[in-house]
């Protein structure tokens, strides 16, 4: 299982498109009212990336976390 903490709605993306993230944590203490649903928007809108770089590190991730 992959988590990622999101401050900012990049933060709610990128684990989408660079990790495959699993889950998504909101750093409460760092954003206001709006962020967290920009973060969400982003977050449930988002897809695995079709770059192949991005690919290829999100095969790796298993390797890593053996």
């Amino acid at each position: 299982m992959r988590i990622s903490l999101a401050s900012d709605s990049l933060d709610g993306i990128a684990p989408i498109l660079i990790n495959d993230a699993d889950v998504l944590a909101l750093s409460l203490r760092l954003t206001s009212v709006p962020p967290p649903e920009e973060i969400l928007g982003a977050w449930f809108g988002g897809s695995v990336s079709a770059d192949e770089a991005d690919i290829a590190n999100i095969a790796y991730i298993p390797e890593m976390e053996n």
